[in-house]
């Protein structure tokens, strides 16, 4: 979704330094560096196929009148966070039992790709060699990759599975993303497919 926004901050009739544009560009990299954090924030380096948000004692309070100010109805005010504790129990993100594995997907090294090659910010490269050093670490097999069972354990071991988007997608955009030099042109020559 961060690629999407971004990407249409980039191609709006109305520009990329219209409002609209930069509010969806400053989405992107929000969700952007959301997903990297799914990822960097686990034992393993991998993101669990289902990640939770804040916790029910972290839900967010209603924040009233600044709405109203811009005339807007208090009944439409806004959800602000509280603050969240940084200790592993009470982190920003969490896993449940039974969603813990990792599928190999592209979604999150496809924003990155597309994050780094608009805006040319090298963080984008950064995250995907760290998501890219914990896939090499935790799952590749000996002939090729595996889905892994549990992100937080390191020693859980990958699975004998690999989904056909982790060569057609995941591994493309990360080639891609370590290439600067490729004369791929997305915006305005190339067409990507998926698998």
């Amino acid at each position: 979704m961060g690629g999407l926004l971004a990407l249409g901050a980039y191609t709006s009739s109305e520009g990329i330094k219209s409002r609209r544009s930069q509010r969806d560009l400053k989405t992107a990299k929000a969700l952007g560096y959301t997903c990297y954090q799914m990822y960097a924030s686990s034992r393993t380096g991998l993101s669990a196929e289902i990640v939770h948000g804040l916790r029910k004692k972290h839900l967010p309070r209603k924040r009233k009148g600044l709405r109203t100010k811009r005339g807007i109805p208090d009944k439409e005010d806004f959800l602000i966070p509280t603050s969240v504790d940084k200790t592993e129990k009470d982190a920003d993100f969490y896993v449940k039992k039974k969603s813990e594995f990792y599928l190999l997907r592209p979604e999150t090294v496809e924003t990155l790709y597309i994050l780094n090659k608009l805006t040319g910010d090298p963080i984008y490269r950064e995250w995907g060699w760290e998501i890219f050093q914990s896939i090499e670490k935790y799952c590749k097999t000996e002939i090729a990759y595996g889905q892994y069972s549990d992100v937080t354990n390191v020693n859980a071991g990958p699975k004998d599975s690999m989904e056909s988007f982790f060569l057609g997608e995941t591994l493309k955009y990360l080639y891609l993303l370590f290439d600067p030099d490729s004369p791929v042109d997305f915006m305005e020559k190339h067409v990507f497919n998926t698998e």
